[in-house]
């Protein structure tokens, strides 16, 4: 169920992993109880960005780990169900079980005859019903797998709002009860409530406002390091208290814009961004961009403005704040141009009358 799995050789995203060490030691210990947990947390609040880097870590202890983000699968396709089984199988040490498998489900479409001449709908009955048989075969295939595999799967959620809904469940209980070998994490926006209860769960809630700057002081003064992770186990003590010393002194003189005198600056807009991590990227995008022609005090200004008119009565209303506020992102971009635009006048204006003279 899915299409080609992510390999993440180094684990990294374009994302600093900063503030989640004591996330990630619960995770462990829930690794250590459960075989299945599921990961929940609001939408962009760092699901994905935490479970590359577990997935990561996990991988440089020597485990064997698949990793799967659903994001840009065509769901309705059955060949991306076929390569995904092929995948899981590729990780095991069953190759006889695999050749038993696609005696059973020739081809690279697990559909029935119907689906060829209804177009592959995804609501089709048959389709899900040939689904379920296929992956109840893989299961009874990689249940005596002798391996120790971990399964990250990403981005869950459009399989859960489709009508694969049941076929994705049951594959996840079919494999947390039989296959004794094989762990599974998986991301979602919103809990499974139809889920076991002996499944471990995590929510990733907002982070602390000093995280938030990190992120911002990463994006704007060290932009080349801005993929880094704090909690990199093979990192020498001396780069850890590297990054422990400059998480405690990020204003300096030195610095383009983590000065002591922006510091009321930074700190509001690391406010602002009220616990999200993208936030604080796009935030430290913005300063440095267009060779850094926004100073902290007008990004502060324009996310104050925008954030006021996105919360505001007339524009949102009580059953549409949730819509309202997916995106608040895009009126700091529009208000940044207005900006961007003026000071580009005035300059080409002022260039206008020194060539004149």
């Amino acid at each position: 169920m899915g299409a080609e799995v992510s390999k993440y050789s180094d684990g990294s995203l374009d994302l600093a992993f900063v503030g989640r060490e004591n996330d990630m030691k619960m995770v462990r210990e829930l690794l250590q109880k459960y075989k299945t947990i599921g990961i929940y947390g609001m939408h962009e609040i760092g699901k994905s960005r935490f479970l590359v880097e577990l997935f990561r870590n996990m991988n440089k202890s020597g485990a064997i780990c698949l990793m799967k983000d659903f994001e840009l699968d065509d769901i309705t396709s059955s060949y991306v169900h076929y390569k995904w089984f092929h995948d899981l199988f590729s990780y095991t040490d069953l190759q006889t079980k695999w050749t038993d498998f696609k005696i059973k489900f020739p081809g690279e479409n697990i559909v029935c005859d119907i689906c060829k001449r209804c177009g592959n709908k995804l609501s089709c009955e048959s389709k899900k019903s040939c689904l379920e048989q296929a992956a109840n075969a893989a299961i009874e295939s990689v249940k005596s797998c002798k391996k120790q595999i971990m399964i990250f799967l990403d981005n869950v959620d459009k399989i859960i709002d489709s009508d694969l809904k049941d076929c994705l469940l049951h594959f996840i209980h079919e494999l947390n009860e039989k296959c004794p070998k094989i762990k599974l994490v998986f991301c979602s926006n919103n809990e499974v409530k139809c889920l076991h209860k002996s499944y471990g769960r995590l929510v990733l809630g907002a982070l602390a406002e000093r995280s938030i700057l990190k992120l911002i002081y990463l994006t704007t003064e060290c932009p080349d390091d801005v993929s880094t992770s704090e909690y990199d186990d093979n990192v020498s003590n001396d780069k850890n208290a590297q990054n422990n010393e400059t998480a405690e002194n990020l204003f300096k003189q030195e610095n383009q814009y983590f000065t002591p005198e922006n510091k009321v600056y930074m700190d509001k807009i690391a406010t602002l961004c009220e616990g999200h991590p993208l936030a604080a990227i796009i935030s430290g995008s913005l300063l440095t961009e267009d060779e850094g022609i926004l100073t902290p005090e007008e990004l502060m200004e324009i996310l104050t403005e925008a954030r006021l008119e996105v919360l505001g009565q007339d524009h949102c209303p009580p059953d549409h704040r949730l819509d309202a506020c997916e995106t608040p992102l895009q009126k700091v971009k529009s208000v940044y141009r207005v900006i961007f635009n003026e000071k580009r006048i005035a300059s080409e204006g002022i260039l206008g009358d020194s060539s004149a003279l």
